[in-house]
């Protein structure tokens, strides 16, 4: 799945756990902020595998398509889902570890 992106992927700074509870709106200001990260130096697609997962109110598809807006998928385009698939699997599995009777140990 990553060999098309070998040597074309431009690592970037992410917060690597931003979900909803790692998410607010300033009370005052209504502006949003983020916090709890766990920095990692990784290709920015790898941001949103964790909003894969229904249980988070970020998997909704606005969310996702206003990320894309922003962060537009790499080239091919179309194993973009794949990817998201395979960045996934790293918080389904600390859910399925971390979390009993979690949806992630049923799949």
């Amino acid at each position: 799945m990553l060999e098309p992106l070998e040597g074309k992927i431009k690592p970037c700074l992410i917060h690597s756990d931003l979900w909803d509870e790692n998410s607010a709106a300033n009370e005052t200001t209504g502006k949003p902020f983020v916090f709890d990260p766990t920095t990692l130096y990784a290709h920015n697609e790898h941001e949103i595998g964790n909003w894969r997962a229904v249980r988070h109110r970020l998997s909704r598809k606005e969310y996702v398509e206003q990320y894309k807006r922003c962060f537009p998928p790499d080239e091919p385009v179309e194993e973009r889902n794949d990817r998201n698939l395979l960045y996934s699997l790293r918080f389904d599995l600390s859910a399925a570890v971390l979390i009993p009777g979690s949806d992630p140990r049923e799949m």
